[in-house]
């Protein structure tokens, strides 16, 4: 009798005690949630940084990437009132890896100018409400390094003269050789420093 007592107790004390231990293990489960929840939230904005970092390293490294593309082109601004003109020359140049600026009139072309950096202008010698020589001499007060061409069907020539003495290259009679022109224009632009400053800071 004794040892049955004995007995129940035993297992009475056994079954209190891993109920006991549930319990903890219960409450231990309880307090580590909001632990691991925070950790896990923790993780997950550290991760969006990082996300969020390289999409922002990815964009600035993009953005690099096209102001390189940019310095290594160089600049022609055409100027001329003949839209068929500006077209053509500018088919022509982009073909041959140049970054081509129009525009129809002074105003726009010094505008073009001021916005830009240009190492080459093709202008126009008679046009409407201001000539080529005019739009010129507006050019070289911005920038008096720039190179520059005359393109007409006639010219004056004392406003040619004016041009050369404003540092026009050449003068080029309309209708002209686009391949003469081509020539005489990529030669020069291969020659500007500004150029191949930019190429080599850009490497």
């Amino acid at each position: 009798m004794l040892a049955l007592i004995g007995s129940v107790i035993v297992i009475t004390v056994v079954v209190t005690l891993i109920i006991m231990r549930g319990l903890r293990n219960r409450s231990l489960q309880r307090k580590d949630k909001p632990s691991n929840e925070r950790n896990g939230k923790e993780a997950e904005k550290m991760l969006g940084h990082a996300q969020s970092g390289n999409r922002a390293s990815a964009q600035h490294e993009e953005e690099m990437r096209i102001i390189r593309a940019v310095a290594d082109k160089p600049t022609l601004l055409i100027v001329d009132d003949q839209i068929m003109i500006r077209l053509l020359i500018r088919e022509v140049f982009e073909s041959e890896g140049v970054r081509v600026l129009d525009a129809g009139n002074g105003r726009d072309a010094w505008e073009l100018f001021r916005r830009h950096e240009v190492h080459f202008v093709l202008l126009d010698m008679n046009m409407p409400g201001m000539d080529g020589v005019e739009v010129l001499r507006g050019i070289r007060r911005i920038d008096p390094r720039v190179k520059s061409a005359f393109i007409s069907a006639y010219g004056d020539p004392e406003r040619l003269e004016e041009g050369e003495r404003l540092g026009a290259l050449r003068f080029f009679a309309k209708p002209f050789d686009i391949h003469t022109v081509k020539s005489f224009v990529l030669a020069e632009l291969q020659a500007d420093d500004r150029i191949r400053a930019a190429k080599l800071h850009s490497r």
